[in-house]
This record gives C-alpha cells, structure tokens and sequence, in this order.
C-alpha cells in the first residue's frame, strides 16, 4: 500500500502540465516538524477530485512533505487553460495524445511531467 501511495503521490506532483512553470508554487512553503512542506495546487474532476482529496488527507502525503490542494473543474479544457496560465501547478485527467491536441489548438503549451493510473472504463 506504500508504495502504491508513493508512486500516486510522485506522479500528482507530475501529472499533466507545467505549461511554462519552472517549477510548482512555492510561495506556501512552511516548516512543519522542521521539514518543509511544499504546497501543490492540482485541478480534477467528479469522483477523481474526491480521490485526490482523499489523498490529500493521508498522512503519507503529509509525512512526504505535500499539501495538496485539489480544485474541482467542470471541462478539461479549462484545466489545461489554468496550468497554462499558472492558476494552477498540475492537472490529472489526460492522455497524451489529448494534450499533444491540445498544444496543436492552443498557443499556450503545457508539457507532461509524468504518467498516472488508468481507471477501468465499463459498457
């Protein structure tokens, strides 16, 4: 279970986007316990919000030395549009090839920091 939980909370960090960000907000860095706590603000969406929320709230993630912060959005295009404009650190939502359109039809450019989990599709 840790580990499963270290690689999601890795991967939050590094989902889909950091348009044109050097590197995620740190303007709400404190010390907790005399380790730093970095604060990333990562936009999702339905039942995928609740369970970044979820996360959020594990002492694991906090232990790691995140707060994560998770804003719910209606459509996928203003996700991207918000990292884009550095509203937002990371989004979680995408395949590759949607970002790549994205790019293509948009002149801000967002970039993939890493891969997260698939969730089972039923019919």
């Amino acid at each position: 279970m840790k580990k499963l939980l270290g690689l999601v909370l890795g991967l939050s960090v590094g989902l889909s986007g950091c348009g044109k960000q050097e590197a995620p907000a740190t303007d709400a860095t404190q010390s907790t316990d005399n380790a730093e706590v970095q604060t990333v603000t990562m936009a999702s969406t339905g039942s995928d919000a609740d369970i970044w929320r979820y996360i959020a709230g594990l002492p694991e993630t906090k232990e790691a030395g995140i707060k994560l912060e998770v804003k719910n959005f209606t459509d996928y295009v203003s996700m991207n549009t918000a990292v884009a404009n550095k509203e937002i650190d990371v989004n979680a939502f995408q395949s590759y090839a949607y970002m790549v359109a994205f790019n293509d039809n948009n002149k801000d450019k967002i970039a993939p920091l890493s891969t997260t989990y698939l969730e089972p599709m039923g019919i």
